[in-house]
């Protein structure tokens, strides 16, 4: 499957008793913890996967990534494609801090990380309304031109129905895989915001084939109908004759809604407000004479 960037409780009761799980140091007492929503945790926690290559995020590089990571590109392909690009694939390095070595070193363990990372994160936004315009060709039956004889520019509804469906299934792959993590999360009280982080992280690579699959099983099939009601860069808003509500912006983020239900977004994942008992940080960020 070739990305493009731009109720599950049996599975949620089954996965939830694995990973990581227990604090790294001692918990906090219940009198120093406070109730904070785990959506808002676990989403910093997987956007700061989101792969980089000499410290940039490339769309076209993480895409490629993609096609490592679900074996659709053999090595010899990879170096041709990477020259396209003007990168020569023998000077990459094996190792390194970020995902440039990812694109040599055959790792389809972190390659298929980084690609659940870049797909988990691209949910969250709207798309770019230049990536679904086109040029409208000359003589079309209408004949509208913009002022000055420019063509006019229109809604390519094919790539258009292509994307909103890859928006649609990252943003469902989420709402699965999230609720897993909070569900692993909530399990273990009084830790600190930073120390949910770093076990969201652990949780997600862990289940990153399974998010992958995940997001080709949510793809909505071809007779699906799209009702698109905003499209601009901070905006992305639609809906589906099987019951789901998208709604991405620049400011509030994603809300997915299906039948009515709440499925993503506003501190709620499947209907369910996950929170977790986090270690007061004033408390916590005292000196020990002051406690």
């Amino acid at each position: 499957m070739n990305y493009k960037l731009l109720a599950l409780p049996a599975l949620l009761l089954s996965l939830a008793a694995c990973g990581p799980q227990g604090p790294s140091g001692g918990a906090a007492t219940s009198a120093e913890r406070v109730s904070v929503p785990a959506l808002p945790v676990i989403q910093e926690a997987v956007r700061a996967l989101y792969p980089t290559f000499n410290g940039k995020r490339i769309p076209v590089l993480v895409n490629h990534l993609c096609l490592l990571a679900q074996g659709q590109m053999t090595p010899q392909q990879s170096a041709a494609q990477l020259a396209q690009y003007g990168i020569d694939a023998a000077r990459l390095p094996l190792k390194s801090a970020d995902a440039t070595a990812l694109l040599v070193n055959g790792d389809r363990a972190a390659q298929a990380e980084a690609c659940a990372a870049a797909q988990a994160s691209a949910a969250l936004t709207p798309l770019n309304p230049d990536d679904v315009m086109r040029s409208q060709p000359p003589g079309n039956a209408s004949g509208d031109k913009k002022a000055g004889g420019e063509p006019a520019r229109v809604i390519d509804q094919a790539v258009l129905g292509r994307l909103l469906s890859l928006k649609l299934g990252q943003a469902r792959a989420d709402a699965d895989t999230f609720a897993i993590i909070a569900t692993r999360l909530s399990a273990t009280p009084g830790l600190t915001e930073p120390e949910y982080r770093q076990q969201a992280q652990a949780i997600f690579r862990e289940l990153a084939p399974g998010y992958l699959a995940r997001l080709k099983q949510q793809m909505q099939a071809q007779d699906t109908q799209y009702r698109l009601e905003r499209l601009e860069h901070n905006r992305l808003t639609f809906t589906t004759n099987s019951g789901t509500r998208y709604d991405a912006s620049t400011s509030d983020g994603l809300t997915l809604l299906h039948y009515g239900q709440p499925w993503y977004g506003r501190g709620m994942l499947l209907g369910m407000d996950y929170r977790l008992q986090v270690a007061n940080l004033v408390q916590v960020g005292k000196p020990a004479a002051a406690q």
